[in-house]
């Protein structure tokens, strides 16, 4: 019974100075005549992101607006037409979406570290720490953005004539208003 609790007392003093120094980092202590001793430490991340970004947007935008062809013509005493205000308006908007790209920030390896410490005669201790972080990043975006408007107002072809008194023929306004904003993203 009492070679259990030594033994016990000794396999937990062993794990006890060992774990702390597998959480520190790598190496190799109090190694024995003739033995060969190894330890190797090796982080790494690797991380690669790619955004691939195609728009194509195609607007065929066609607006008009008329007004006008009045005509008061043989009358006899007098005699009036007129026509009212013709408006069109086009808006267009395009807006092309926006790639972001954020990457994790690579461990800490500052704490990393390798030793040999208090090695017996003949023996061969090794110990490595590789940190190796390697990044690539590729954003790619292609966008294409076709606008073709045509807009068109127009006004008048009045016409008051041989009226025996008077006569008068009037055409209201004509607008066409086309306002087009297009907007294209960036890659961060």
């Amino acid at each position: 019974m009492k070679k259990l609790i030594v033994s016990s007392f000794a396999l937990v003093m062993v794990l006890g100075a060992a774990v702390p120094a597998l959480a520190v980092g790598t190496g190799n202590a109090t190694t024995g005549p003739f033995s060969r001793n190894y330890a190797v430490t090796v982080n790494a991340q690797l991380m690669s992101v790619r955004n691939r970004n195609t728009n194509t947007t195609l607007n065929l935008v066609g607006s008009s607006a008329e007004t006008g062809n009045v005509t008061s013509s043989f009358n006899t005493v007098g005699g009036s037409g007129s026509s009212g205000n013709a408006e069109s308006g086009v808006l267009v908007e395009n807006q092309v979406v926006q790639s972001n790209t954020t990457q994790c920030p690579c461990p800490s390896t500052s704490d990393s570290s390798a030793y040999n410490s208090i090695t017996g005669p003949f023996s061969t201790n090794v110990a490595v720490v590789a940190n190796l972080s390697l990044s690539k990043v590729t954003n790619t975006n292609n966008s294409s953005i076709v606008n073709l408007v045509h807009s068109e107002a127009s006004s008048g072809n009045v016409h008051s004539d041989f009226n025996t008194v008077g006569g008068s023929a009037q055409s209201g306004n004509a607008v066409s208003t086309v306002v087009i904003g297009n907007t294209v993203g960036q890659s961060n």
